[in-house]
């Protein structure tokens, strides 16, 4: 290895680096390191160790003649790669163990592997405590505004042809409402479906306007399905069918067909309905002479197509009505389902009216929302109570029948 010494090549390359010896007093008192002189005396900003190379203050370390790219030390002491820098990683492990933040400001940096489950990026909290270690992403501009997306996490992959890398599931945070006293933020989880098509599958939204209200929705568009393999509890609030008619709790997985039933027609549980109705007793089938009520009331719960009704009738008087006429109860919540007649043999109590005959039903006609009150022995025909019987009195009816 060839060598230079002597005064002349000295004084002619007054810049030729060199380190000088612990007696000239520039040992660094933090490593054991000695700084790199000119031949003038002049101290540069590196320093060499056995085991270590230090730019010292704030002195950067360039990558190019222009400076555009550069790593750094700031201020602060942190470690900084500027716009344009890439700081590529290829050591297995890297340990990062600073009491200030490593920054950089650049637009990448890029950890690779071509061994199998690698890369693996480890972020390890040893305090004993209940907090732990954090990655943060900080939306900062002049002014926040809703719909601003504040950080995202992508997914890419290849298809079995092999082409260019593509998102195919990615997750972001936005601000939904940014106004200073009701901040509130979502979360939106994308995946692919049909030709690699991102389409939102869940998203869990804070609602500005509502303490204690988030809100979540599950699934895109109505063929889209949501299993739960174990049980779905209900702290509070409902399981609501919002949409269009039919929907409802589907029994088709969890049973078999009743074992003489011809068909099944449905195992859906669309309804389930409770509420209250004004009955009226009238003289005919479209709406007659209507009796004088001092009470007239009704319940009724609804499930799936089964209707059961309750309901109460107190007749002061029949006066306006034709007396040789039937008798019809209107105004029943729902008109029977068409297909079949029902009589209804539920209890029926007629209080302080007079009939000649032993059996009394009430018989909801086929497709109407009305029904009759038939009296027969069990060799007479079916006849129906009419006006001049019916006088003052009481009817109180529990019917169940198909809507």
């Amino acid at each position: 290895m060839a060598t230079l010494s002597g005064q002349t090549i000295a004084n002619t390359f007054d810049s030729i680096l060199h380190v000088e010896d612990d007696t000239a007093g520039l040992v660094a008192t933090a490593v054991d390191s000695r700084v790199i002189q000119d031949g003038v005396g002049q101290s540069s900003a590196l320093a060499l160790a056995t085991d270590s190379v230090r730019i010292t203050s704030t002195n950067k370390l360039y990558f190019n003649d222009a400076g555009a790219e550069e790593i750094h030390s700031a201020s602060d002491g942190h470690l900084e790669v500027n716009s344009g820098t890439t700081l590529d990683i290829t050591a297995p492990t890297v340990d990062i163990n600073a009491s200030t933040a490593v920054t950089v400001d650049g637009p990448s940096v890029a950890i690779s592997s071509t061994s199998a489950s690698e890369p693996v990026l480890h972020i390890t909290n040893t305090h004993a405590g209940a907090t732990a270690g954090e990655i943060r992403f900080n939306k900062d501009s002049a002014s926040g505004a809703d719909n601003d997306v504040m950080g995202t996490i992508s997914w890419y992959g290849t298809d079995d042809d092999d082409n260019t890398h593509e998102r195919l599931a990615y997750m972001d945070a936005i601000i939904t409402d940014s106004a200073e006293g009701s901040e509130a933020a979502s979360l939106r989880f994308y995946v692919a479906e049909n030709d690699a098509t991102l389409t939102k599958g869940l998203e869990i939204a804070g609602q500005p306007d509502d303490n204690a209200e988030v809100d979540v929705t599950i699934g895109a568009g109505a063929s889209s399905t949501t299993t739960i393999a174990g049980d779905l509890t209900m702290t509070a609030g409902d399981i609501k069918m919002d949409g269009s008619a039919g929907q409802g709790i589907d029994f088709s997985g969890s049973q078999g067909a009743a074992d003489d039933a011809t068909s099944v027609t449905s195992e859906v549980l669309d309804s389930y309905e409770e509420g209250t109705f004004t009955p009226t007793v009238e003289d005919a089938s479209s709406g007659g002479n209507v009796a004088n009520h001092s009470t007239n009331s009704g319940t009724y719960t609804k499930v799936g197509r089964l209707v059961t009704v309750q309901f109460g009738v107190a007749i002061a008087d029949t006066d306006g009505m034709t007396s040789g006429n039937g008798v019809y109860i209107h105004g029943l919540p729902f008109a029977q389902g068409g297909g079949t007649v029902i009589n209804n043999c539920a209890p029926i109590l007629l209080d302080a009216i007079s009939f000649s005959n032993a059996l009394v039903t009430f018989k909801i006609q086929d497709g109407q929302a009305w029904g009759t009150i038939q009296e027969s022995v069990s060799s007479a025909a079916v006849d129906p109570l009419v006006v001049s019987e019916l006088g003052t009195g009481n009817v109180s009816v529990t019917a169940t029948y198909s809507a």
